[in-house]
């Protein structure tokens, strides 16, 4: 738990933040974002977003494809802070590229740190193939770079051949080179790895001639969750879904290479580490790996989904040479059953560990809806996060998906997709926002030179509030509701452990505060969440 200092003048003012920002569940919608916490963004006939980013000033930049079936173009829009569109980037808020004839789709964008933008995706020439990896970069205010590969545009295919290439994922070095993850696929699927210089040509020293290929294992032709991550020496932590020698079903998978390309041998088995989510009767489900991040710790987490009759999202947690941690979930795994059809498409990590997956379900047939599913650090719904760990969203009557997110500051959760208009006709861009509280979350107090812990916390019956240092003199501890009335006070604490009843106390939320030997200047505060 972070440390917060309050003179008596601003406990008031306090409190009455505290409660505007507390009277939702972790996971509502924002109501200062666009209209109720949603913006619709209504472009082209078809308009789809995949990817989002954020810039040092806080604006927005979303990234899909806009315009009709067989004549798509890169789709680059940025909003201001609060959902507006930002008339300074491209077309009042809005950049278009067409690649020429044939479809364009952007599917990852990173930001440069001179603020350039980076896009990666698929050019589709024809309906029946071949396709290339795409790149371009835009200047900050949307046009294209032209010291850029070709006027802005970067256009690869693995080996010069009719076979189908597209990007997938971009990463910026720390050196200012591209690492992007693509596949290609002609008789059977396989990811590459490819390696640009800062000027758009491949990097020749990554690999063969700037590509890794194949990626090792044979993959599923579903397989589009994938992502990739840096560790802290630069190496490469690619994750995505593969069937192990001999298996009918489908793995998480994640493959470590080297700065060069080179796979790591120390890492999993030769390189790799595929794992079985669940085994129902003898029979494996297909798991499909979609994001990749690491806890505090080192600790490796991927999130990702059981795709069969009934889906379900997934989470795995490693050490950082590849193995299992059984202390996490059951085994090292934990997944939450969905209806029969439900897919994630990215994971994020809090800044105090807990992790939030996202991706969209039918929790109605043919209604997707987005969804985001919240757990601890160590694998267990957080029941503090949505209705029981889960967060829905229905934009429309047809299908919604949301693809791609962002936390803002340990206050926000930003998601951006696609709503779905009329059964993928007139579909809109979709951002949506949500509130979460972590500053005032409930782990891991700081106070001074004395550490306070308060377990367990949401709490039914009795909670502790436990001291590492054994307390001498007059200190205090106050709780209040969220109309600032005073519910609960104890005086003279002394020892190291404190337990608090819940019997004069309703389910809610309430502010802790603890005073320690009587001082007047500062006062410690946690959220207490009482169910």
């Amino acid at each position: 738990m972070k440390r917060y200092f309050l003179n008596p003048f601003s406990i008031t003012l306090f409190l009455f933040i505290f409660q505007l920002n507390s009277l939702a569940q972790d996971g509502a919608l924002d109501l200062t974002f666009g209209t109720d916490g949603i913006v619709l963004t209504d472009i082209g006939v078809i308009d789809e977003v995949r990817t989002l980013a954020r810039q040092d000033d806080g604006k927005l930049v979303t990234g899909g494809f806009t315009g009709t079936i067989g004549a798509y173009s890169f789709l680059l829009i940025r909003y201001n802070e609060d959902g507006s569109l930002d008339e300074t980037f491209g077309v009042d808020g809005v950049t278009t590229t067409s690649l020429g004839l044939g479809e364009a789709s952007c599917n990852s964008i990173r930001i440069q740190e001179d603020g350039k933008i980076i896009v990666v995706g698929v050019y589709l020439l024809a309906e029946e193939g071949p396709s290339d990896i795409a790149m371009a970069r835009y200047n900050s205010d949307g046009t294209l770079d032209v010291s850029f590969g070709t006027d802005g545009i970067v256009i690869t295919n693995s080996e010069d051949s009719e076979v189908w290439d597209g990007g997938m994922r971009v990463e910026i070095q720390a050196d200012g080179k591209l690492l992007v993850m693509a596949f290609n696929y002609e008789d059977d699927l396989e990811f590459l790895l490819l390696r640009y210089n800062t000027d758009g040509t491949l990097d020749d020293t990554f690999g063969d001639e700037g590509i890794v290929a194949p990626i090792i294992g044979s993959y599923s032709d579903e397989s589009e969750g994938l992502n990739i991550l840096f560790d802290g020496d630069e190496n490469i932590l690619v994750v995505s879904s593969a069937f192990g020698m001999g298996e009918s079903h489908v793995n998480f998978s994640i493959v470590k290479y080297d700065s060069d390309g080179d796979l790591d041998l120390t890492f999993g088995t030769d390189g790799q580490v595929l794992t079985n989510i669940m085994v129902t009767d003898g029979i494996s489900s297909n798991d499909y790996g979609s994001d990749i991040a690491f806890q505090s710790d080192g600790k490796l987490v991927v999130g990702g989904m059981i795709y069969d009759e009934e889906g379900a999202f997934a989470v795995a947690r490693y050490s950082a040479a590849g193995t299992l941690d059984e202390s996490f979930g059951t085994d090292g795994v934990v997944f939450t059953e969905m209806p029969a059809w439900t897919e994630c498409t990215s994971m994020l990590i809090q800044s105090n560990d807990k992790i939030i997956l996202l991706g969209h379900a039918a929790f109605e047939e043919y209604n997707e809806e987005f969804v985001m599913a919240r757990y601890t650090a160590n694998g267990v719904l957080d029941p503090t996060f949505g209705v029981d760990g889960l967060v829905k969203t229905d934009l429309s009557p047809s299908p919604d998906y949301a693809e791609d997110f962002l936390i803002i500051n340990n206050e926000k959760i930003l998601v951006t997709g696609t709503e779905g208009g009329d059964f993928g006709v007139h579909s809109r861009v979709a951002l949506a926002q949500y509130l979460i509280d972590y500053e005032l979350s409930t782990v891991e107090y700081d106070v001074s030179e004395q550490n306070m812990a308060i377990y367990p916390n949401p709490f039914n019956d009795f909670t502790t509030v436990h001291f590492d240092e054994v307390l001498t003199g007059n200190n205090t501890i106050v709780m209040y509701d969220l109309l600032g009335q005073q519910v609960y006070r104890t005086e003279n604490i002394t020892g190291n452990e404190l337990q608090i009843d819940r019997a004069q106390l309703q389910a809610g939320l309430y502010l802790l505060t603890f005073k320690e030997m009587d001082t007047t200047e500062k006062v410690f505060v946690s959220k207490l969440i009482v169910e």
